[in-house]
């Protein structure tokens, strides 16, 4: 019997339902591994100079391409199981409370950013560059929102994982795909995954909720969350080449 491909359909639990559950995963990993660390270490190193912000202009380059990569890999999935983005909640009935604890909490989680002086520093700021990250930040949302809470919750149903389970392993893989993050970046994007699966599980199932609030998020503090990281970056490249 052959293997079966990365788009095959899944329903039962296992090793194979596993798999297509955390394909997604590992193919975002990869492409933000590709398109923003990378880059950060290498362009110094073969002579281009950029400063903070060109670096970071790099990786919200990086980051558009791993998501819009991510996102062609979500729709042939689905077109090979037969399924379309209406199926895992795109555009499907929600209910009001929902939508609302995901904007409340979306301002709650931003101010909380906000503390972080380094974030902070820039927020009024009007520009090219905010727009930019506004632009990959409400994309990135979109993206993540129906893999990591409309396709891999609609898989762990199908493989028969507690709505509990469901939520808890959204979050958990959301904080994995943020392991480039410190260990408090990472907890905290592992407790907004989780928030955000709850806000699409008690909210019918519909994407709406979530993407709301990871858009508003994301235009608010990007692309300042993503500078104040290539500058971390930076910084740890230079205490390792001391």
């Amino acid at each position: 019997m052959s293997s079966p491909t990365p788009f095959e359909s899944v329903s039962e639990s296992g090793p194979r339902g596993w798999q297509a559950v955390y394909y997604p995963i590992g193919v975002i990993l990869l492409g933000l591994g590709l398109f923003i660390l990378l880059p950060t270490f290498l362009l110094p190193n073969i002579g281009v100079n950029l400063d903070m912000r060109g670096r970071t202009l790099v990786g919200l380059g990086g980051t558009l391409t791993a998501e819009l990569t991510l996102f062609a890999f979500l729709l042939r999935w689905l077109n090979v199981q037969g399924r379309r983005l209406k199926d895992i909640g795109w555009r499907q009935p929600t209910t009001a409370l929902a939508v609302a604890l995901g904007i409340l909490f979306a301002f709650g989680y931003a101010g909380y950013a906000f503390t972080n002086p380094e974030i902070r520093a820039n927020a009024t700021e009007l520009s090219v560059f905010k727009l930019a990250g506004v632009m990959v930040g409400v994309v990135a949302a979109i993206v993540e929102e129906l893999v990591f809470r409309g396709y891999l919750i609609s898989e762990l149903a199908r493989i028969r994982i507690s709505p509990l389970g469901q939520i808890l392993v959204s979050g958990i893989s959301f904080g994995i795909i943020h392991v480039g993050f410190d260990l408090v970046g990472v907890v905290l994007t592992f407790i907004f995954g989780s928030v955000m699966a709850a806000i699409y599980v008690m909210g019918r199932r519909s994407l709406t909720p979530s993407i709301a609030s990871h858009a508003v998020v994301n235009a608010l503090i990007e692309p300042w969350l993503l500078l104040f990281i290539v500058t971390m970056y930076s910084r740890l490249g230079h205490a390792i080449s001391r």
